[in-house]
């Protein structure tokens, strides 16, 4: 399964963690991020950058953040269980976010975009759900590169959660 940078206890409202590359962090007790004026956060919720942040208060670098929330991923667990493979491996996930430039965005057009993640295989199963309400239907994925990318077929003008399943 695709690892953590780490944990973050969020209830005495820590900032933002600094990283030097790709981050995703797991809430593992409720309360705020980015100081006593961040973004409320619940248990099992991810936050995920995919450059270097400084460490700092929501007002200064929150808008490097995406949250992914618990609810959502729970939504996509739901549905990876539907398949009923019996030996699926979850390989990746993260957030397509229009609102932050570098979530996992190789490049964007109009209709489509492309997502970098070297566990996509031939035979992934790629599950979407969204996180706002930007993800227009139908949308399905196409032209994946093993090792290298896939494509997903929508018009995306909101937060888009993906994961991968490889069947092992």
């Amino acid at each position: 399964m695709a690892a953590y940078t780490g944990v973050i206890d969020c209830s005495g409202s820590p900032n933002y963690p600094v990283v030097t590359a790709a981050a995703r962090y797991l809430v593992d007790i409720a309360g705020r991020i980015g100081g006593v004026d961040g973004r409320a956060v619940n248990e099992g919720d991810v936050l995920t950058t995919t450059g270097a942040v400084a460490a700092g208060t929501h007002g200064a670098v929150g808008s490097n953040w995406t949250l992914v929330p618990a609810t959502r991923l729970t939504e996509l667990a739901a549905e990876v269980s539907k398949v009923n493979l019996a030996q699926a491996v979850i390989e990746d996930f993260g957030v397509i976010s229009t609102s932050v430039p570098r979530c996992g965005v190789a490049s964007l057009t109009t209709g489509s975009l492309v997502v970098a993640t070297a566990a996509a295989k031939a035979t992934s199963l790629i599950f979407l759900t969204p996180l706002t309400t930007g993800l227009t239907v139908p949308a399905f994925v196409s032209d994946i590169v093993a090792g290298t990318s896939f494509k997903i077929n929508a018009v995306v003008t909101g937060d888009v959660a993906w994961l991968i399943v490889n069947p092992s």
